[in-house]
């Protein structure tokens, strides 16, 4: 039997990205499907709930758009994304 082969770089990289999808896609349906609805039934109007599931994605696409020049101000990638990941979880 041939001894066990550690994991290529490459592998892990695909696993991790598919776990970052995954993580992605329950993170989406969260906010678009139960969110609103929630609002809906905590008796906010139809406006509310609408805006609770739009504006996150509004931000988040011009943050996207923004992104580049802002790293570049921040000076580091990784400074970037962790302030990036502070406000996310804020």
């Amino acid at each position: 039997m041939p001894a066990a082969r550690a994991a290529s770089p490459v592998r892990r990289d695909l696993r991790y990205s598919a776990l970052d999808g995954a993580g992605w896609s329950v993170m989406v349906g969260m906010g678009e499907l139960y969110v609103p609805a929630f609002a809906l039934a905590a008796g906010q109007g139809e406006v509310a709930a609408g805006l609770v599931a739009t504006v996150p994605l509004l931000l988040g696409a011009i943050l996207q758009c923004a992104g580049p020049a802002l790293a570049e101000r921040v000076g580091s990638l990784r400074r970037w994304v962790v302030i990036l990941s502070a406000v996310q979880a804020a």
